[in-house]
């Protein structure tokens, strides 16, 4: 099978690209083929080298290949990914007049370079002249926690009225591609992937993303409503994803389009049997690099010998830092813990948005006295790191203030066979049914709740063995990328 994939630039979607680059790898490795097209901005499809993506690589032999100066053949004998960028973002962060925003398109993408936006799409914020001039870019691409107007107008002009020009090129790769499925990775490509020719091709869709987009202000709903006609499946990470976020949806579009729940998963081979003093190590390496940059986030272990009997019990926290994931409720739950004399430690990791949530919590960890039992970790930068981070933590908690629909956090610590504490809400209780374990399920945003969850890990070694089985024989079984591929190949109704 051919399918036309769509898949977002747009960074604050977080583990949206991460489940769209392992969904892309896995299905090519089913043996299907993939024409990618990235929207805004380049999407981390290519960080899996063995999944081998490549900007403008031929297809399988025998196709052509639609270049920059026309259609030329080729014969190369290995099927490869076709990946690009379609409508840039230097060219819709201008508020004016299509003209105008082309002519200015070539100083913007500078700006973006200048402030440290590479060929990924990942913009930084920087000091100096440029800040002012690139902040509402950043914001653009890398999102925050409230609803900008300037960034609301970005994205309505990318999503919503996507200029003429970057439609043509989206119908000249499928043209040559001839796909047998079109597979939109994110709802908020829906308008765009419906403006494209009627070729009689389904169109389907993953339903995530989407909230966060009309949540900032984008008239997406509505937009939705009027394409709906294209759309044929929708795919959701959970069925509480179906139930909390897509009722808004089904106002809009009507409940004649049917929705499937496949699970998020991660890769199978991902490192996850990591041995716990490797795990350690590369920590350790990650401290010391930081410290070199005077970002010294404090010693893992607090001084003690982590093998020894003294050794606290360590909680790792790992999500985007941002305040709807409830880094600080996890806070609260420690400092309780720690009145109780329960030598336990928090490990905060993730990556920081626009606003520095980070700044938020430092200061109440300074507040609250917890300097000496809490490490702010901050950016991992790599997934090895983020493996090292889990298999050497005791167990995970999930503080999340919003209900999390989705829960790839969740599937990772499944992974690592890291016993999870999680709210009652979201998709934690279907993913811990199918654990066999529910106990460790808390109250949402019940502090107290959480800090009972985390105290009876603490005090039984039989459970945290029976969830760190339960949660490994899961991943196997279900919640791995293979198996999400096979359960999730795109097909209409």
């Amino acid at each position: 099978m051919r399918i036309f994939v769509a898949v977002s630039g747009q960074q604050w979607l977080g583990g949206l690209t991460l489940q769209s680059a392992l969904l892309c790898r896995e299905l090519e490795r089913l043996g299907h083929e993939l024409a990618i097209v990235s929207v805004g901005a380049d999407a981390p499809v290519d960080q899996f080298p063995y999944g081998r993506v490549r900007h403008g690589a031929s297809p399988t032999a025998g196709h052509a290949v639609v270049a920059g100066n026309g259609v030329r053949p080729e014969a190369t004998g290995e099927y490869v990914f076709r990946y690009e960028v379609v409508a840039h973002a230097s060219r819709y962060i201008p508020s004016a007049s299509e003209p105008v925003r082309r002519a200015l398109a070539p100083a913007v993408r500078a700006a973006m370079s200048l402030v440290g936006g590479s060929s990924r799409g990942h913009v930084f914020g920087h000091r100096g002249w440029a800040a002012a001039a690139t902040a509402s870019i950043y914001a653009a691409l890398n999102g925050n926690s409230t609803t900008d107007t300037f960034e609301a107008g970005f994205l309505s002009r990318l999503l919503l009225s996507t200029d003429q020009a970057d439609i043509e090129r989206l119908n000249e790769i499928r043209r040559w591609f001839k796909p047998d499925i079109d597979y939109a990775c994110d709802l908020s490509l829906v308008p765009m992937l419906a403006r494209l020719e009627d070729r009689g091709i389904p169109l389907v869709a993953a339903a995530q993303g989407f909230e966060l987009v009309y949540r900032r202000g984008v008239k997406l709903l509505e937009a939705l409503g009027r394409c709906r006609h294209r759309l044929d499946l929708i795919l959701s990470g959970s069925e509480a994803n179906i139930r909390e976020n897509l009722p808004d949806l089904r106002a809009a579009i009507g409940p004649d389009i049917p929705a499937r729940s496949i699970p998020y998963g991660v890769l199978a081979e991902g490192d996850w049997d990591m041995p716990v003093q490797e795990a350690r190590q590369r920590l350790n390496a990650l401290r010391a690099q930081r410290a070199a940059q005077g970002e010294d986030f404090g010693d893992l272990f607090g001084g003690a010998d982590p093998t020894g009997p003294h050794r606290p019990f360590v909680v790792a926290s790992l999500s985007r830092l941002d305040v709807e994931k409830g880094a600080d409720l996890t806070l609260h739950a420690l400092s309780v813990l720690r009145r109780q004399r329960i030598p336990i430690r928090l490990w905060i990791a993730g990556s920081m948005m626009p606003g520095s949530f980070m700044d938020v919590l430092q200061g109440k960890v300074r507040m609250m006295d917890l300097t000496e039992h809490v490490n702010l970790i901050g950016t991992l930068p790599t997934s090895i790191d983020k493996v090292a981070l889990l298999r050497a933590s005791d167990a995970f908690v999930a503080s999340f203030i919003r209900s999390e629909p989705l829960g790839l956090v969740y599937t990772e610590a499944f992974a690592a066979g890291l016993p999870v504490v999680g709210p009652d809400s979201g998709a934690a209780p279907e993913l811990m049914a199918e654990v066999g374990e529910t106990g460790t399920l808390y109250a949402e945003n019940d502090t107290g709740a959480l800090a009972n969850r985390l105290r009876q890990l603490y005090e039984s070694p039989d459970l945290r063995r029976r969830l760190a089985e339960g949660e490994r024989r899961a991943f196997h079984e279900r919640f791995n990328a293979t198996s999400m591929a096979r359960a999730g190949r795109p097909h209409a109704r």
